[in-house]
């Protein structure tokens, strides 16, 4: 299944937000001290994406909904139906 350009756009800012920043150069501790606020930043941002992710689901799923037929019956069904009942009957 094809991804949602929503989905790609949301999913390729995040993947910039993946590793930690400074990572590697210097000690854990010095890390969060110099990169705290930025690390709560980078959770905040991920939890945003979660969130953005559920309501475009929600979204494609309502959109879905309400792009179906009222009844359940499509649109063959429905002109099937009409044009049965407009057929002259035969004398007989």
């Amino acid at each position: 299944m094809r991804q949602s350009p929503h989905r790609s756009l949301i999913d390729g800012l995040t993947s910039l937000l993946e590793a930690h920043p400074m990572d590697g150069a210097v000690s854990s501790d010095v890390r969060l001290r110099l990169c705290g606020n930025l690390e709560e930043a980078r959770l905040l941002a991920l939890e945003d994406r979660a969130d953005a992710l559920l309501r475009l689901a929600a979204a494609k799923r309502r959109f879905e909904r309400a792009d179906q037929p009222a009844g359940g019956a499509s649109d063959a069904e429905r002109m099937a139906a009409s044009s049965s009942s407009r057929l002259p009957v035969g004398s007989g």
